[in-house]
């Protein structure tokens, strides 16, 4: 442990995955080194009285939309922080006219986002039925991005809804290196039949 440390966060209770408990907790750099009694942690640069309060180590939202059809990255993320949200894992979208691969559009999403957003953020790619997507699926994992979604459904958007060959394919390039694929998953054949 360091011998000293940049926060004491104390007073609180510590909140973890399987327990709560009163703790303190001291934070170096942006990792949280230790946790136990006030006293026993090293002398720090700053100390936060969180009495009364629950203090978590980071909740994740991982299905929001944020972009130009809803709320922007900038307004999304602030309100998230003030419900205690520390990350955020959006939906993601290629410029499907101009057949922009896969990990340009990642790459493209992370500096439009890191410009906008107060918390961490992450993203999970849309794939439309567009077989040349699927080329940049490796890429896309090693660039971080490991959760694709596709839709079974609104065959009126263009390129949206994915054909059961097309989803095949994409679930064995995605399971193939290590990514987790979403389905939304209605019959977009039934939902959009004509009225007679």
């Amino acid at each position: 442990m360091a011998e000293k440390v940049d926060t004491i966060v104390h007073g609180g209770r510590v909140v973890t995955a399987t327990q709560e408990y009163e703790a303190s907790i001291a934070i170096h750099g942006e990792r949280i080194v230790a946790l136990g009694p006030a006293d026993m942690l090293p002398p720090a640069e700053r100390s936060i009285d969180a009495s009364g309060k629950y203090v978590l180590p980071g909740a994740i939202d991982c299905h929001i939309h944020l972009g130009p059809d809803y709320d922007d990255w900038t307004t999304g993320p602030i309100a998230a922080a003030h419900a205690g949200l520390t990350t955020l894992v959006g939906f993601g979208l290629y410029d499907d006219q101009a057949c922009e691969p896969l990990p340009d559009a990642i790459r493209r999403l992370r500096a439009e986002v890191a410009r906008q957003s107060v918390l961490d953020f992450g993203f999970h790619m849309i794939l439309g039925h567009q077989p040349y997507i699927l080329d940049g699926i490796p890429e896309a994992v090693r660039l971080g991005v490991t959760s694709f979604k596709l839709f079974m459904t609104y065959k009126k958007r263009p390129n949206r809804m994915c054909s059961d060959g097309f989803i095949c394919r994409a679930m064995e390039r995605i399971a193939a290196h290590g990514g987790l694929t979403q389905l939304h998953f209605e019959n977009g054949e039934v939902l959009d039949c004509p009225e007679e």
